[in-house]
């Protein structure tokens, strides 16, 4: 298997293209960079927090900082997915009305149900797992095949 980094910092330089589509395998390698990475960076927090003296909100800003940084990318590369698939990038939403669902039952059955807001991002993951639609759509052209065709022209 060979490692896919360049599809991680192809997401981070797209950060702001909201439009056309990306192919299920750039997706992918980069939300599995992406988790890695706010993986890493909670887990070295949690050592500087048991580990020094620094004051507990300093590495809680440098996280927030870092998922600020983050959520863009993540946005514009989910968006670009659901539009590879022929869907609207406001079926990302849907992952707002679970979360705003659960915690509206939560406070009416007064029961922590917290640990359910985990599952809110499933709709719109399901919808990226959805293949590409065959040729252009409405959002643009498929990008395998400009990747393709990119890959002759080097070729030749």
């Amino acid at each position: 298997m060979t490692i896919q980094f360049d599809k991680y910092l192809d997401g981070l330089r797209n950060y702001i293209n909201f439009s056309g589509r990306t192919t299920r395998k750039d997706f992918w390698w980069f939300l599995v960079y992406d988790i890695i990475f706010t993986a890493g960076v909670i887990g070295l927090l949690e050592l500087t927090i048991k580990r020094t003296s620094i004051p507990h909100g300093i590495p809680w800003i440098i996280a927030i900082s870092y998922v600020i940084a983050i959520i863009t990318p993540t946005l514009a590369i989910m968006v670009r997915r659901l539009h590879d698939a022929g869907f609207s990038g406001w079926w990302m939403c849907s992952s707002l009305v679970l979360a705003l669902l659960i915690l509206f039952i939560s406070l009416i059955i007064n029961e922590g149900y917290n640990f359910y807001l985990l599952f809110s991002p499933v709709p719109p993951l399901l919808f990226c797992a959805v293949p590409s639609q065959k040729g252009e759509n409405r959002y643009g052209e498929n990008a395998s095949d400009i990747l393709d065709r990119k890959s002759t022209r080097l070729n030749s």
